[in-house]
């Protein structure tokens, strides 16, 4: 039995590919969408509870390891079982199953399906580093975890680094496709039950600080006037409840289909006839492999707040789908390629 640690869609992806292959896959998920998934696809599951501690609720990380010794019993694990760690950061749980697995014989394979770099990060502002630094020190007493400062994409955390894999025999899984492509392929063999539908709009969660307010609730306004079938896809569900503005943002589509927020969208494309369509969200580039889909990016349509990050995410989006993305420079552009699709 192969059990996978999936905080989100995209290690549940990973899961999926292992699956495909014929090996026996059990999804370990505090996420609510991912459960639903495995549960409506007969695939087996371990329900976590979500608990994060905090700098103000340390007793948290009792409860924590209380939680986690009882899905330990759960796992039936010995030599021909493998856990798959899906991440260096914040995954407390995770790291906890891991360690304890590794010392009960079970292999236990390093994987990072987001193939983000991590580093070591030092801050210059005191009192967060303090608060992590008390975090950390609790972490170890309770837990037993050696955790590191570190940043991915520029945001600092508590995670694990090499030493961590090293100390408890933990090996590095190559995949054999890149990234990019075992989800394509994921993609390509899916076959959802959810009806066809010409176009799909991508929401890809908060945008604050990102993009400027109201910027994107215009071009959607004024998107959803065009005068072609829109169906919409919610980001997955939220671990906290949902923002009163992101509640808002969503009457917008009343009057569109809804997607099923819990089934990655990625396992859709073979469901849509003509378009895709989001600001820079990562699935225009599985979206993009599709011959018969175009992949449109709002990018050019909307007020960034940092040029900068917008011509990186451009370059990334470019690049990784060979120039196959379109990025439409004006509301009439795009109403055209929609109109003419």
């Amino acid at each position: 039995m192969n059990y996978i640690y999936c905080g989100s869609h995209l290690p549940l992806l990973f899961a999926l590919s292992l699956k495909n292959k014929g090996e026996k896959i059990t999804v370990l998920s505090f996420s609510q969408d991912v459960i639903k998934y495995c549960a409506d696809e007969n695939i087996d599951y371990i329900k976590l509870k979500y608990i994060r501690p905090s700098f103000y609720s340390i007793k948290k990380i009792f409860a924590l390891k209380n939680m986690l010794d009882d899905v330990l019993k759960k796992i039936d694990c010995n030599k021909d079982d493998a856990y798959f760690l899906t991440g260096k950061g914040k995954g407390y749980d995770s790291f906890y199953l891991a360690k304890e697995l590794s010392k009960k014989g079970c292999k236990v394979y390093y994987a990072n399906p987001t193939e983000i770099e991590f580093k070591r990060y030092k801050s210059s502002k005191f009192k967060p580093f303090l608060r992590g630094k008390v975090i950390k020190i609790i972490i170890k007493l309770i837990l037993d975890l050696d955790l590191k400062h570190l940043t991915g994409r520029g945001v600092p955390f508590l995670g694990i680094d090499d030493e961590f894999i090293k100390k408890y025999n933990i090996k590095n899984y190559t995949l054999e496709l890149s990234y990019d492509e075992m989800i394509l392929e994921v993609a390509k063999k899916s076959k959802s039950n959810f009806k066809q539908f010409d176009n799909l709009i991508i929401d890809q969660g908060s945008l604050q600080d990102i993009i400027k307010p109201g910027a994107i609730k215009n071009i959607y306004k004024n998107l959803l006037d065009i005068p072609v079938e829109f169906t919409f896809k919610k980001h997955p569900r939220p671990i906290t409840k949902e923002n009163t503005s992101d509640l808002s943002f969503y009457q917008f589509f009343n009057n569109c289909d809804i997607v099923p927020r819990h089934i990655p969208v990625e396992l859709l494309f073979n469901n849509i006839k003509k378009n895709i369509i989001s600001v820079y969200s990562s699935s225009l580039i599985t979206a993009s492999n599709f011959k018969h889909l175009k992949s449109i990016s709002l990018l050019e349509l909307v007020d960034w707040c940092n040029v900068s990050f917008k011509n990186k995410v451009k370059k990334r989006l470019i690049e990784k789908s060979n120039n196959r993305i379109l990025f439409p420079n004006s509301f009439e552009e795009l109403k055209n390629i929609l109109l003419n699709s």
